[in-house]
């Protein structure tokens, strides 16, 4: 999911703690963990002060996800269909340096799983990241209170997965806060996100 800057930002080591907050990201619990089979699931949540109809609103459209991941992208909503996203914000629909997530399943303002088809063209190991899903849970806990879990699943116990789940541990905590700061506070403004934050090579 990138959803979701991990593109393009550089990665930290593996937390200390899997069940600390994030020293970078204070908003956010890691609860990441092994499975019996020696796969790495990468578990991260953080709570927003939104009610979840407001959170699934911006999952599902490309103004939405404007608003808190990327400067452009277009949403075809579904089972089978296509967020496609950019960080370049003159870029065109169909460019093969964009970025593409499949709806794999979901449920309405409960979850959504998205698997990468296209990651841009420096990504490396985009082949091995294509063989995870990244699926969002959303619950809710009061009327206008909610928490978004974000889950990676598919990181095997190799060396190309360590990599991978290093990046995309900074990356995706880096997505949600970013999902709570639109959610509570409105679109974020990514001129001026750019200007202070530029992004980090990495991926």
């Amino acid at each position: 999911m990138k959803l979701l800057r991990v593109f393009y930002l550089s990665c930290l080591l593996a937390m200390a703690s899997a069940r600390a907050a994030t020293t970078e990201f204070p908003n956010v619990r890691d609860d990441s963990y092994t499975e019996p089979n020696g796969s790495r699931v990468l578990k991260l949540s953080i709570t927003i002060d939104a009610p979840v109809g407001k959170i699934w609103k911006l999952l599902i459209s490309s103004e939405g996800w404007q608003s808190w991941a990327v400067p452009v992208a277009w949403v075809d909503f579904g089972i089978g269909g296509m967020i496609e996203t950019s960080y370049t914000a003159t870029a065109i629909r169909g460019q093969p340096g964009n970025i593409k997530n499949s709806i794999v399943a979901y449920v309405p303002e409960q979850l959504l799983v998205l698997r990468n088809v296209q990651a841009p063209p420096n990504f490396e190991h985009a082949e091995d990241f294509g063989k995870t899903v990244t699926a969002i849970n959303l619950r809710p806990i009061s009327k206008d209170r909610s928490q978004v879990e974000l889950d990676g699943v598919g990181f095997l116990a190799t060396p190309v997965f360590d990599t991978l789940l290093k990046r995309f541990k900074f990356g995706d905590s880096w997505t949600l806060e970013h999902l709570k700061r639109a959610a509570e506070h409105g679109p974020i403004d990514w001129a001026a996100e750019e200007r202070s934050d530029p992004p980090k090579q990495s991926k």
